[in-house]
């Protein structure tokens, strides 16, 4: 197979370390495996892979060193250590085609405390459009260290899941001109407050707020989230209070389930008018 380009073995649920084999390959462009499988060898060079996922972290690429990847778009990387290192940052930054990073905690270490990336040196990566991380980022536990440096400045679409986030987040996420679509997934936000601000998500299209446990307010000034289609709510049992959603005129989805149940009397009653507007509407 000296000039095999894509290897897809996702449904392999069977791990046999003689799939490192495949790494001699150099023609290879995509590979996606299951997530129980390791990625490549430390310091092994694969000048032409484009997508690589989803592979499980090796610790000796702490030691001796990350993979070659100088072509990669798509990475997923699953079982990732509870630290930050060095050669992590140095890794990612000689990644300049990357337009996709989707990070996995080790799930036995979750919930548990995890000191997660830092992502600082994000911003100049031009062409990076979606970044999806699970796991908690003690960087963000006061409203000082939150800051869009923690971002690429050209993401599309972020999706944070379990980050334990405790200051309100859309004051740092509504500052990302060019995002389209947020996912706030399992107590990424563990505050009862979410506010965005007049000009906020001027791009944004979809909205998820998924199981945001300690949530009972979310509020949107008028000429904030201008161009927002769809709004997916669940599993968040104390939200009492949603916007007047009538200023956004884009809106043609609405569900809403698992909330507060006064909140659903009072949009089918008197608050109503809210929603009027929007042609498809589930609630609780």
């Amino acid at each position: 197979m000296r000039n095999l380009q894509t290897l897809d073995i996702r449904d392999c649920r069977r791990y046999h370390s003689s799939v490192d084999c495949i790494w001699n390959i150099k023609t290879l462009r995509h590979v996606i495996l299951w997530s129980r499988f390791f990625g490549p060898p430390s310091m092994v060079e694969l000048p032409n892979l484009q997508t690589l996922k989803t592979v499980r972290v090796r610790e000796s690429w702490f030691v001796e060193g990350w993979p070659k990847l100088p072509r990669i778009r798509v990475l997923r990387l699953a079982k990732f250590p509870p630290k930050y290192d060095e050669s992590f940052r140095t890794f990612i930054s000689e990644l300049h085609y990357l337009t996709s990073l989707h990070i996995t905690l080790n799930e036995k270490l979750y919930p548990s405390s995890y000191e997660m990336l830092d992502m600082s040196g994000f911003p100049s990566y031009d062409h990076m459009q979606s970044l999806y991380v699970e796991g908690k980022w003690n960087q963000w536990m006061s409203s000082a260290a939150l800051d869009t440096c923690l971002f690429p400045i050209h993401l599309i679409k972020l999706t944070l899941v379990g980050s334990n986030i405790k200051e309100d987040p859309m004051l740092v996420l509504e500052k990302l001109k060019s995002l389209k679509r947020l996912e706030l997934i399992i107590n990424a936000y563990k505050g009862k407050q979410l506010s965005c601000s007049a000009k906020g998500f001027p791009h944004l299209e979809y909205l998820k707020l998924y199981w945001l446990e300690y949530l009972e307010n979310w509020t949107v000034e008028e000429g904030g989230m201008p161009l927002l289609k769809e709004i997916y709510i669940d599993l968040c049992g104390q939200l009492i209070r949603v916007p007047d959603l009538q200023h956004m005129t884009s809106l043609n989805k609405l569900t809403l389930e698992g909330v507060h149940t006064d909140l659903c009397e009072r949009l089918r009653g008197e608050e109503s008018y809210k929603i009027q507007h929007i042609p498809a509407i589930e609630i609780c």
